[in-house]
């Protein structure tokens, strides 16, 4: 039998109580620093962490959004890594 899975959730297999596991996954933070728009991806558990890891290293920015990253449109529009984008 196949563990139930929810859309947008930490894969939980509800067979086994207690196990959650946290599968990274890939976001786009957006901010603003300096007067300039940036985003930025990052790899993280969730959307929070994502946006905490941006605000460590870029304390002087503003967070504006965080979503998943797409396929599409992130190919046709990429962002720059976390580290790259120390200036």
């Amino acid at each position: 039998m196949q563990p139930a899975s929810i859309p947008g959730s930490p894969n939980i297999d509800y067979a086994r109580p207690g196990k959650v596991e946290n599968v990274p996954g890939h976001y786009t933070v957006g901010l603003v620093a300096k007067g300039k728009a940036d985003r930025v991806a990052v790899v993280a558990e969730d959307a929070l962490i994502a946006a905490l890891r941006v605000k460590a290293e870029r304390p002087d920015a503003t967070i504006t959004y965080v979503r998943r990253q797409n396929r599409r449109g992130d190919a046709r529009h990429p962002s720059h890594t976390l580290t790259a984008n120390r200036r």
